[in-house]
C-alpha cells in the first residue's frame, strides 16, 4: 500500500531542521596557529619554528581568555604572516602592535 500525502504530513518532524553552523576559513581568521601560518606561507612547521628562533619571522602574539591575564596561547597575527610571505615589511607591523600594547 502506498503511503498518501497525508501519512508523508504526519511523518514529517515537527521542528525545523538544524542547520550547521558555517565554518571559518583560515584565510578570514585573524590569528593563526603554528600549523595554519605555515600552511598558509606554504612552509613546514619546523621550518617555521626555525625562521622564528632566527628571528626571521614575526612573532607570535599572546591570546588572552578574558579580562584575567590567565591562561590563553600563542598565536601568529595573522597580517604579520601574510605581509612575510609576500615580501613586505612584516617588522613595521609587530613594531606598531607592540607599541599599541604597550599604550593599553
Amino acid at each position: 500500500m502506498k503511503p498518501t500525502d497525508s501519512d508523508l504530513e504526519n511523518r514529517r518532524p515537527s521542528r525545523a531542521p538544524t542547520i550547521a553552523a558555517p565554518m571559518v576559513a583560515v584565510v578570514d581568521k585573524l590569528r593563526w596557529s603554528a600549523t595554519e601560518a605555515a600552511a598558509m606561507c606554504g612552509i613546514s612547521r619546523d621550518f617555521l619554528y626555525e625562521l622564528l628562533k632566527a628571528d626571521e619571522f614575526p612573532p607570535r602574539a599572546h591570546a588572552h581568555r578574558g579580562e584575567d591575564d590567565a591562561g590563553g596561547k600563542l598565536q601568529f597575527i595573522a597580517s604579520e604572516v601574510r605581509a612575510w610571505a609576500d615580501g613586505r615589511d612584516w617588522r613595521a607591523l609587530v613594531a606598531a602592535r607592540q607599541e599599541v600594547a604597550c599604550a593599553s
